[in-house]
């Protein structure tokens, strides 16, 4: 038993591509790294100890887990995710999440996270700012926590009036970063919080 270092596996999406495995480490390489990753459960335990407590959790399988991480900018908040995120593809980085609440739908976020398939799987900058768009960003973020909650995907009828395919459920467990809170209570009741103080 080990990696499985035969299985190639390619996704066209070259956002998604971002997701990769380098070459498993072993005996002392392997121990250094755990206890680097262990290391991190040290730097603000608020919110690492639910962050990487999911990354580790991502790839045993669907969770209704999202974290939301919440923070002032220049907190870290996205610092610390973007570590997390490393954990499934080394390209991954502060500046290079797999979606962002700015650019992304939620149609996408969710069929990604289906594609993904069992990883930590971040969205970054839920904020509003007391305009007309927050209700559309809150609505964003209420169907990716709503489809993780439930591990279902969209169902829509065809065009014909038929019961149409459904989407695949997302898969990959969600991180959420904001510099707010929802204010939806349905919503916060599918997050856990972990808030960045300073």
């Amino acid at each position: 038993i080990g990696a499985e270092t035969d299985v190639e596996v390619r996704v066209d999406d070259p956002e998604l591509a971002c997701f990769s495995f380098g070459k498993a480490l072993e005996g002392e390489a392997l121990r250094a790294g755990v206890e680097a990753c262990a290391e991190l459960l040290a730097l603000a335990p608020e919110v690492t100890v639910p962050l990487f407590g999911a990354t580790w959790r991502a790839p045993l399988g669907p969770s209704p887990l999202t974290v939301y991480v919440s923070g002032p900018t220049t907190s870290g908040k996205t610092l610390l995710t973007a570590l997390a995120q490393a954990h499934f593809g080394r390209s991954f980085h502060e500046r290079r999440l797999p979606a962002s609440m700015k650019r992304h739908t939620a149609a996408w976020v969710n069929a990604a996270r289906a594609v993904v398939g069992d990883a930590l799987f971040a969205v970054d900058d839920f904020l509003i700012m007391g305009t007309a768009e927050d209700l559309r960003l809150t609505e964003k973020l209420d169907m990716i926590a709503r489809a993780q909650y439930n591990g279902s995907g969209a169902r829509r009828l065809a065009r014909d009036g038929s019961m149409g395919r459904g989407e695949a459920a997302p898969r990959s467990l969600l991180v959420v970063t904001g510099e707010v809170l929802p204010r939806h209570h349905s919503l916060r009741t599918r997050l856990i919080v972990a808030e960045m103080t300073g």
